[in-house]
């Protein structure tokens, strides 16, 4: 099965979907017959969010890109999982997330997304492990991420990309410096959010805030107007299934039919590919709690109350531009 998708225009590029479905089914799947579906899970988890970190490589120094990537990634997901709930150290290492975001936002380049998919990253990783179970969740995500590395080198296009980097100057930019202290705010305001509830998965108050902001405050409206929707769908189908937690094998399959269905999508097609993002990304997040309708429904709530946070922060630190 091959998908196509525009990453600009008048170009086209094959990823081939099902190889790259395996690879990321594959350490979920031996960890069943080992008997440790959790860390299986975290490895799956890892190798999705650097497989989806590229839509093409480019064809200089194709694997340094995909090892800076999975760096960073690893990174993060060390900090999320470590960082204690409430912690100054979380607020830190939120503040971190966020200016990473914003630089590599700012800058552009092949490692955009890899960047601001590690951020997400972060927030989703904290309050998933204890401290018995930290040191095996850091190796388990590793270990996914470093598995999926020769699969995307192998199954991803490589194409000859402009760096379409852009020059950091944010002490002497206004435009640059009101956009980080927006992104950095709105992850703080999140974070504040995350420590005044008691509900264990309420990190995906900044990980949605962050998800629709962009450096300019009409490219922020236009990611609120395309993707909420699509992100509280998938807020909702991603916790529904959890339903099938308890059966690993039908929850399997059930994400990688996702999975497949987002590399049909496309990344171009903002509301049907943040619909299986966060599907997929919940799905990966058995939270706390069996009332899986109820879970849908703080879900919700979080949405809409990271994206509210993100519009007014950008809104405000923004306005001079529009």
């Amino acid at each position: 099965m091959v998908i196509k998708e525009t990453h600009s225009p008048g170009i086209r590029h094959k990823v081939s979907a099902i190889p790259l479905t395996l690879t990321m089914l594959f350490p979920w799947i031996v960890s069943l017959f080992m008997q440790e579906p959790a860390s299986g899970s975290i490895a799956s988890f890892g190798a999705y969010m650097l497989v989806i970190s590229f839509s093409v490589l480019p064809v200089k120094k194709p694997l340094q890109q995909v090892l800076i990537a999975a760096g960073i990634m690893i990174f993060f997901a060390t900090l999320g999982f470590s960082a204690p709930g409430g912690s100054i150290y979380f607020f830190l290492f939120a503040i971190l997330a966020a200016l990473a975001q914003g630089l590599a936002e700012l800058r552009g380049g092949n490692l955009r997304l890899p960047v601001s998919l590690a951020a997400l990253v972060f927030f989703l990783a904290h309050g998933q492990s204890s401290a018995e179970t930290l040191s095996q969740y850091i190796f388990s995500f590793g270990l996914g991420c470093l598995w999926a590395i020769p699969f995307i080198l192998i199954f991803i296009p490589k194409e000859t990309l402009s760096p379409a980097r852009v020059p950091l100057y944010p002490m002497e930019s206004p435009t640059q410096r009101r956009f980080l202290l927006g992104i950095t705010f709105t992850a703080l305001l999140g974070s504040i959010a995350v420590s005044l509830s008691t509900v264990a998965h309420a990190c995906w108050i900044p990980a949605a805030a962050l998800r629709v902001v962009k450096p300019g405050w009409e490219e922020t409206r236009y990611r609120i107007q395309t993707r909420s929707m699509g992100t509280m769908l998938g807020a909702i189908v991603g916790s529904i299934i959890l339903v099938c937690y308890p059966y690993p094998l039908f929850h399997i399959a059930i994400v990688g039919g996702m999975f497949l269905l987002m590399l049909q999508f496309g990344a171009k097609n903002y509301f049907r590919w943040s619909f299986c993002l966060t599907t997929i990304t919940l799905a990966f997040n058995p939270a706390v709690g069996s009332d899986i309708f109820s879970l849908a429904q703080e879900r919700v709530l979080f949405t809409i109350e990271g994206i509210s946070i993100a519009f007014i922060m950008m809104k405000i630190f923004s306005y001079k531009r529009s």
